[in-house]
């Protein structure tokens, strides 16, 4: 599932590549809302859903991109790849705790971030922002 997640991070950060680009490396079935993409379900192994979020609606540009994972993923193998994640307390008590990871998923000239919101101890959902 990591594989996955770095491809999609490798896309994201290159510049040109669009919603379209990403929907499709998703496969699955995808809603267009005009702000964003949601693919429910996605062709991933390991990806229940994605959304893939318009930097500007009506623009074909990613911001970022949303996967919400079938079980939680350890944070010691996101940990080991990504270093130590700075952590950041929700505003409600019904928002997960985000973890942000310091080292870029890609090294390309765009950087590309991972925040992982912890649920029962992993990462439930993965959150790939484009800097």
């Amino acid at each position: 599932m990591l594989e996955s997640v770095r491809t999609l991070a490798d896309m994201l950060a290159r510049d040109g590549v669009t919603v379209e680009d990403l929907v499709g490396r998703l496969g699955g079935e995808s809603a267009d809302t005009g702000a964003n993409v949601l693919v429910d379900p996605t062709g991933l192994k390991g990806v229940l859903r994605a959304d893939v979020v318009r930097a500007r609606p009506g623009v074909d540009v990613p911001a970022h991109i949303e996967l919400d994972l079938e079980e939680p993923e350890p944070l010691e193998e996101l940990e080991a790849i990504l270093g130590q994640p700075a952590t950041v307390l929700p505003d409600h008590r019904s928002q997960p705790v985000q973890l942000v990871y310091p080292i870029p998923l890609v090294d390309a000239s765009r950087q590309v971030k991972l925040i992982a919101a912890l649920v029962d101890g992993g990462a439930r959902t993965l959150i790939l922002r484009r800097d």
